[in-house]
């Protein structure tokens, strides 16, 4: 009997409630070796099921690393003879043994051909449709990952997000530009026939070459009425001095900020959803970690026929368009900070009736006390947040 049998029947002997208790504390590496216990594993399916805000897989040079989201959060990385076999061992136990799903696949493009010539390609070809993110990442590359590039973007009908930082290739694949959040670092390829297909809700583009006239037109081009999901867009350069923004803003009735018109800040929280935020270093917008909003006193607008409202920013290194779908949205964000504050005070709430039931070690009782504070502090840190805003 392994060490994972005897540990599961200790376990499965204790009564329900002190079992939850345990297993919500149980470091998740443990948890998915416990699951390969076949009673262990029913229990914690039907009647102890773990939640996560979903599992991020990282496959380069190698090894594997396994993170999860949410409060359940761990990192752990080795590594493999096979990858690919384990990359799909691994996947399927964290699913069988969480609730929570793949949200992100980062790979290095040279495992991508395996995904449709290894033994288990039948399996693996089903993953790609359940990401939500997806980063292709590395240094250098050779053109025959070009192909299967594109095909694994033909598979994942669900991707919302992509992050691509591929020196050698380039994406050739349409669905790329339909995504909601699409991030190219390495963006020399691009031209302005690829401006023209551009139809995402957040664009970050790095390392490009585009000229003053081509950022012009891409700006005229919202203009005119189309790209209407748009709502966020960075065009970065390594060379300030190639760009003139006279010759950037050409032709647009441009407007000074008016106070009447849009609030000072731009809320990105309300771009950015809060599962990309956390998806550690994968940020397809940097300026979408600031909470308390971007300042936009100084910026430029310009109003379409529609009614849509659009600010420009800029700095020596990147231009950025911000579209105002919601003019005024402190109002919603006070709301929501709201909805935060209530939830961390039921929090605390929860650790304290734990404490006064159940005979904690003073060890234990110190790290509760600590989690008691940092809620604290993350609470008023909240409120101060409210009285920015308002």
């Amino acid at each position: 009997m392994t060490l994972a049998d005897n540990t599961a029947n200790l376990l499965l002997s204790l009564p329900l409630v002190p079992l939850s208790t345990v297993m919500k504390n149980v470091d998740p590496t443990r948890l998915i070796a416990l699951a390969s216990v076949h009673s262990f594993s029913n229990f914690i399916n039907k009647k102890c099921v773990h939640q996560s805000d979903g599992f991020i897989l990282d496959v380069f040079s190698e090894h594997i690393a396994i993170e999860m989201l949410g409060e359940r959060q761990f990192w752990k990385m080795w590594k493999a003879d096979d990858v690919i076999t384990e990359l799909l061992s691994v996947y399927e136990k964290l699913t069988t043994t969480f609730s929570g799903s793949l949200d992100t696949l980062r790979i290095d493009p040279k495992y991508i051909p395996e995904f449709f010539t290894h033994p288990y390609a039948s399996k693996l070809k089903l993953l790609p449709n359940r990401i939500r993110a997806l980063e292709i990442s590395a240094k250098s590359s050779d053109d025959t990952h070009q192909y299967c590039i594109d095909e694994l973007l033909n598979e994942a009908q669900n991707l919302k997000s992509l992050t691509f930082n591929v020196q050698s290739c380039k994406i050739t694949n349409k669905n790329a530009f339909k995504v909601d959040h699409l991030d190219i670092h390495t963006a020399s390829w691009m031209t302005q026939a690829d401006l023209l297909r551009v139809d995402n809700k957040t664009l970050h583009i790095r390392e490009n070459e585009f000229n003053d006239e081509d950022i012009n037109m891409f700006l005229r081009r919202w203009m005119s009425g189309q790209m209407n999901r748009l709502e966020m867009a960075i065009i970065e350069t390594a060379d300030w001095s190639r760009w003139d923004l006279d010759t950037i803003l050409y032709g647009l009735p441009i407007k000074k900020f008016n106070r009447e018109v849009r609030e000072q800040r731009f809320i990105s929280t309300k771009v950015i959803p809060k599962w990309i935020n956390e998806l550690g270093d994968q940020h397809f917008l940097e300026i979408a970690d600031k909470e308390y909003g971007v300042d936009l006193q100084f910026a430029v607008d310009f109003e379409r026929s529609d009614g849509k409202l659009a600010s420009i920013s800029w700095n020596p290194y990147q231009i950025v368009l911000f579209i105002w779908n919601d003019r005024f949205p402190s109002r919603f964000i006070v709301s929501e900070v709201e909805k935060e504050i209530q939830e961390k005070c039921r929090k605390i709430d929860h650790i304290v009736e734990y404490m006064k039931h159940f005979n904690v070690t003073e060890r234990e009782k110190k790290c509760l006390e600590d989690d008691i504070l940092l809620l604290r502090n993350k609470i008023y840190g909240k409120y101060d947040l409210i009285d920015m805003l308002i």
